[in-house]
């Protein structure tokens, strides 16, 4: 199942879930005055540093950077 999945989208199903949160994410972020934590809680973490953390991963600034720049 996890090859036919990464197969059909080019990522594994972790990775997939993981886009598409910071996705949400992105999204809330400029979209909306949510706080940040907030914004993380919707998208699954549980504490705003996990959420800062994983942001700056996939997008390579922090959430409020982001926000800003929008």
């Amino acid at each position: 199942m996890k090859n036919l999945f990464k197969t059909a989208t080019g990522l594994s199903p972790s990775h997939y879930v993981a886009h598409e949160r910071m996705e949400e994410a992105a999204r809330l972020l400029a979209e909306t005055d949510l706080a940040i934590a907030e914004i993380g809680e919707k998208v699954g973490y549980t504490k705003p540093g996990a959420f800062t953390e994983a942001f700056r991963r996939d997008r390579g600034c922090t959430p409020t950077q982001f926000r800003k720049q929008r």
